[in-house]
């Protein structure tokens, strides 16, 4: 009686009401304090390695619902000064540049002033005619069959981190190819011309410079104000970190980025722009609904295969939720942009740690979404390395090896609709010795017209060893004959190579591949200049 006429008092209810609505907000607030803790604590230690004032590190914002839930600054910015990096440092991007260079795109589109199929040669006329339509829409996807700039220019000795690359420079380049990796739309491999294309087309189109279009369009009405495009390299930025790689011998080395072309990369920003870029997928106050679904839109190959690269973004799944991602890689700057567009969660990264490139920050961002989602811990094994195959610019580091297929592509998916190649079975086999004499008809000098660039192949030590100039040095890249006039590469960023003969049998040239340039003919130099 007494427990029932306690309840059925109106007054009492209310008080115990009350007594239990404080003590279980004043839980929650307890919990959560405890648990925002144990979160950052985790997030922290993911960096600790990099977070010291010898060390050149990175910059990290976790955004949930449009609000920044922490954000931190690890290592330095510049060893020289003791310059901390903060979240205001601003970074180079890398690839990240891409899906502003597409959303630029599709702005254009929007407005009428461009077609996604329209022909590629309609806007740069100085694309050689392959004798196929290359479409914008092409280029969006890396679906073009266009070589990629940087290992053109890799494989012809420029060395971006010493000589100067331009635009002018770069059309000139590419005017000069006479073959396609493969047919438009074909298959899938990553190329860097096609957004330096994009872009181009977006300045020609709008009248103004790329740079200019962007920072007017997207980046001012986004609030973005530490983003830039860097279409000079010598330009002076204010608080812009320096880029480092590991010294072999301790330490770390300086270094430079001599590039002024945009579109593929070229992108200055900070974690809290991009921030601001994130939340703009959700609530758009630049570009509409129907541009952003476009940018989520996957290719399709001619054969009717999908293919999990979309418009400057790639779209998957991470244990069972929606992912989408990119990463950029530029000499020692690199970054990640992650995304879980359901949960609105996002991981922004940049880095000037060359060994903090864009796998590893995009690993340390999933094992982030495993501590906010409270997922098993597993191990990350998928990423998309950008960064140019540098090991043939003379630098034996690491982290600049980068396009081995098999150890850093993206996605299986990838691999499968990416173009098939025996290098593998090359592996395989137990490569034959071969003679001196026998070595003599690959000798020789050989030119590419493509490249404008003299290689000569020398024998030594059972190997042919392929010679090119590199600023003032002399560097190369060895090989072993498998079987005859088949040639697979010691370098792991080089797929195979073939020796081509007349009907006479004699050898007139060969062809090098890697994973971006494939079919990359050179001819003896001696029928070049009779020819």
């Amino acid at each position: 009686m007494i427990i029932h006429s306690l309840f059925n008092n109106r007054a009492w209810n209310q008080s115990i009401l009350s007594f239990f609505i404080i003590y279980f907000a004043l839980s929650a607030c307890i919990y959560t304090e405890v648990s925002a803790s144990d979160f950052t604590d985790s997030v922290d230690r993911l960096f600790r390695q990099w977070n010291r004032n010898n060390s050149p590190g990175c910059t990290l914002a976790i955004v949930r619902d449009g609000e920044i839930l922490y954000k931190k600054a690890y290592g330095m910015s510049n060893l020289r000064y003791d310059l901390p990096n903060t979240t205001t440092t601003i970074f180079r991007a890398g690839s990240n540049s891409k899906q502003f260079t597409a959303f630029a795109i599709l702005l254009l589109e929007e407005e009428g002033l461009v077609g996604l199929d329209d022909d590629v040669r309609m806007y740069v006329p100085e694309v050689p005619d392959f004798g196929k339509t290359i479409t914008l829409r092409h280029l969006l996807h890396h679906i073009s069959g266009l070589r990629d700039f940087y290992e053109l220019f890799a494989f012809s000795g420029r060395h971006i981190m010493a000589d100067p690359v331009d635009k002018e420079q770069t059309f000139a380049l590419i005017s000069r190819q006479k073959k396609l990796n493969f047919d438009p739309g074909e298959q899938f491999i990553y190329s860097n011309t096609g957004y330096f294309l994009l872009a181009e087309i977006v300045a020609r189109v709008s009248g103004k410079s790329f740079a200019e279009f962007v920072n007017e369009r997207i980046f001012e009405p986004l609030g973005m104000t530490h983003s830039q495009f860097r279409d000079n390299y010598l330009a002076i930025v204010k608080n812009f970190a320096d880029p480092y790689a590991p010294n072999p011998d301790g330490g770390f080395l300086q270094m430079s980025i001599n590039t002024s072309t945009v579109g593929a990369e070229g992108l200055l920003t900070t974690v809290e722009d991009l921030a601001k870029w994130d939340q703009n997928f959700y609530t758009p106050i630049v570009g509409s609904q129907r541009i952003l679904q476009k940018m989520h839109q996957k290719a399709i190959l001619n054969n009717g295969t999908q293919n999990p690269y979309a418009v400057g973004i790639i779209v998957d799944e991470y244990k069972g939720r929606k992912l989408v991602f990119h990463g950029g890689d530029i000499g020692g700057y690199h970054g990640n942009i992650v995304r879980f567009p359901e949960e609105h969660f996002s991981i922004l990264t940049l880095s000037n740690n060359a060994d903090l490139n864009s796998g590893v920050l995009l690993e340390k961002s999933l094992q982030i979404a495993d501590l906010h989602f409270n997922n098993p811990q597993t191990p990350v094994t998928n990423f998309l390395i950008h960064e140019p195959s540098l090991s043939r610019w003379g630098l034996d580091l690491d982290f600049m090896k980068a396009f081995d297929l098999q150890r850093s592509s993206s996605l299986q998916t990838m691999l499968q609709t990416s173009r098939k190649t025996d290098a593998d079975d090359f592996l395989k086999t137990v490569a034959p010795q071969i003679t001196e004499e026998a070595a003599q008809e690959y000798v020789g000098r050989y030119y590419s017209e493509e490249l404008e660039v003299f290689y000569t192949i020398t024998y030594e030590g059972d190997l042919l060893h392929f010679k090119f100039p590199i600023t003032h040095l002399v560097t190369e890249f060895t090989s072993r004959l498998v079987r005859r006039d088949r040639i697979t590469f010691v370098e792991s960023d080089l797929l195979s190579g073939n020796f081509l003969r007349n009907v006479a049998g004699e050898v007139i040239g060969f062809q090098i591949s890697n994973p971006r340039v494939l079919n990359l003919e050179f001819r003896k130099a001696e029928i070049v200049m009779k020819e």
